[in-house]
């Protein structure tokens, strides 16, 4: 098959959601949103996927993640959660705007 250059957007989001940019273990509210923005603003990114493993956080944060997702996903790409161990309170709350929600039997939400 032929190279079209495109390709999925992966994001990640392990840790506690915190407000700002994103430092050593924790969730940026800002920083995650803006690598959700930069996929959906790439006409070479047909879907995102947002990796989650977090208990939650910052309801901002939380807040300004979950947003920038919708907007992803009412600008026609498709978006998909994974979730880790963990993907409770403000966790749950970034995953909701997803198409589909993939989630292991043992995911806490």
């Amino acid at each position: 098959p032929a190279d079209t250059g495109d390709s999925i957007g992966v994001v990640f989001a392990n840790g506690a959601n915190m407000d700002g940019e994103e430092t050593q273990g924790n969730v940026g509210g800002d920083t995650t949103a803006a690598q959700i923005r930069d996929a959906r603003l790439d006409q070479k990114v047909k879907a995102i996927v947002l990796s989650v493993n977090s208990p939650g956080g910052s309801v901002t944060a939380s807040e300004v993640i979950r947003s920038e997702l919708a907007a992803a996903r009412a600008a026609g790409k498709p978006v998909v959660v994974s979730m880790g161990v963990m993907a409770s309170s403000g966790g749950y709350l970034i995953s909701t705007p997803a198409n589909y929600i993939v989630a292991n039997p043992s995911t806490l939400s």
